[in-house]
């Protein structure tokens, strides 16, 4: 058990068979409760941190620095371990591309996939097989132009991660069979995981299928991103999304308005009503509908 100690923060490695904890540090003496908490809280932050710029900010080396260093306070995290490894496959562009990194991440440590730990393989399993998916589908509608790829650089990277993506589909398939059979079940009554690596699996032996041949005059991408963000899209999202709290809002007011004051308000409430199915019809035709 790892516990901090509260008075100069020294981390402590203890049975816990003992209610008091001694700190070489500073001679200190503190309770085994109030050490594990400030673990806790501290260690939890640190997560939090790393976790964040994973999934919000984007600074995937931030996040692999960061988790990283949660595997240092605690060995074999599988958090921080799937962590590290997320990062490296998002943090991927079309000429550097990490798949074949993401085994050796994981077989870098050792993880026992218990019941503890086997909602979070799976879950890791569902994420990398989406992520793989947008790879594939960006791969086909951008790295090739007429039939054939846009250079021999794109073709050669693009070959050589159809079969390190079979070889993580297989690495998944072994470590399923290692999972904890009641938090396995669970989670398969919720999803279907084996279905979505076999699709995945034929769709990746079919694209090994076919033979690309090289544009005559390469062509190079203008961002090599594998996702980029359609900025303009997302302004728009956002303008449409606060029109319509507003006309929610009106609702809710038209709605108090009536049992508080007059019932005649009920019938305001159409007004902004109406407005926001229009706002929504004019967005969904414009800019949602044939993608």
């Amino acid at each position: 058990m790892k516990v901090i100690c509260p008075k100069c923060g020294h981390l402590i490695e203890t049975r816990g068979d003992k209610n008091i904890v001694f700190c070489s540090d500073c001679s200190a003496n503190f309770d085994l409760e109030q050490g594990k908490k400030i673990f806790e809280r501290q260690y939890g932050a640190l997560t939090n941190q790393a976790f964040t710029c994973l999934t919000q900010k984007g600074d995937y080396d931030r996040a692999i620095e960061l988790y990283e260093q949660c595997l240092t306070i605690v060995e074999n995290d599988l958090q921080a371990i799937i962590g590290i490894a997320l990062a490296t496959l998002y943090k991927q562009d079309f000429k550097n591309l990490n798949f074949d990194k993401i085994i050796p991440i994981i077989d870098k440590y050792e993880i026992s996939l218990n019941a503890e730990n086997t909602f979070l393989f799976l879950t890791f399993v569902e994420d990398v097989i989406k992520e793989t998916n947008k790879y594939l589908r960006e791969s086909n509608e951008r790295l090739f132009k007429d039939g054939k790829c846009l250079s021999r650089e794109y073709l050669n990277n693009y070959e050589k991660s159809l079969d390190d993506i079979l070889d993580i589909i297989s690495y998944f398939k072994d470590g399923i069979t290692l999972c904890s059979e009641e938090e396995k079940n669970t989670f398969f009554e919720e999803t279907n995981l084996n279905e979505q690596l076999e699709k995945l699996e034929n769709k990746v032996k079919e694209f090994k299928e076919i033979h690309h041949e090289v544009l005559e005059n390469e062509e190079e991408l203008s961002d090599n991103r594998i996702i980029i963000i359609d900025t303009k899209s997302l302004k728009i999202y956002r303008a449409v999304m606060g029109v319509e709290l507003f006309f929610a809002a009106l609702l809710i007011i038209f709605l108090i308005l009536g049992v508080t004051i007059n019932v005649m308000f009920y019938y305001f409430m159409i007004i902004p009503f109406v407005l926001g199915a229009i706002v929504y019809i004019v967005y969904y035709q414009k800019f949602l509908k044939g993608r």
